[in-house]
């Protein structure tokens, strides 16, 4: 719940790097990110609840090879259970 509202929180895998593809995708099937003000107009969230938990960078080995990222929850202390 936030802000009073039923959210449901959804795990993603974008096929490319297409700028605002989950938006726009989440939109066009009646699923708005909550925050999102250019594609469903709220304005009233203090962000875009819209974050990568892990990122994965595929480097040269003379470089390191592949670089990957984690990062916690953003979300867990603005969420209320249902």
């Amino acid at each position: 719940v936030y802000q009073g509202n039923n959210v449901t929180k959804v795990s993603l895998a974008p096929s490319t790097g297409r700028r605002h593809q989950l938006r726009v995708h989440l939109n066009s099937i009646g699923h708005p990110i909550v925050g999102d003000f250019t594609y469903c107009g709220d304005a009233e969230s203090p962000r875009m609840m819209l974050h990568a938990h892990s990122l994965s960078l595929p480097l040269p080995a003379k470089f390191g090879g592949v670089r990957e990222w984690v990062a916690p929850d953003p979300f867990l202390d603005i969420l209320e259970p249902a």
